[in-house]
């Protein structure tokens, strides 16, 4: 699987928990968010905290023209 993906999946996760917020959301919203299947994004992380720990230690910030 191509480190484009897991990315993909990353930013997705920022994006999904900055609008709706840890609680309220689920792994099934960042693979949408990611236009991934659910398990294509369990594949990369385990739970939804996983994306988010990535996001922080990469400094990630969502591209514009997503």
């Amino acid at each position: 699987m191509s480190d484009q993906t897991k990315e993909r999946i990353v930013d997705a996760a920022y994006r999904a928990l900055v609008r709706h917020g840890y609680h309220e959301t689920s792994m099934k919203d960042i693979a949408a968010e990611a236009a991934v299947a659910p398990g294509l994004a369990h594949y990369y992380f385990e739970n939804k905290e996983d994306p988010q720990v990535a996001a922080n230690e990469n400094g990630s910030q969502p591209d514009q023209d997503a």
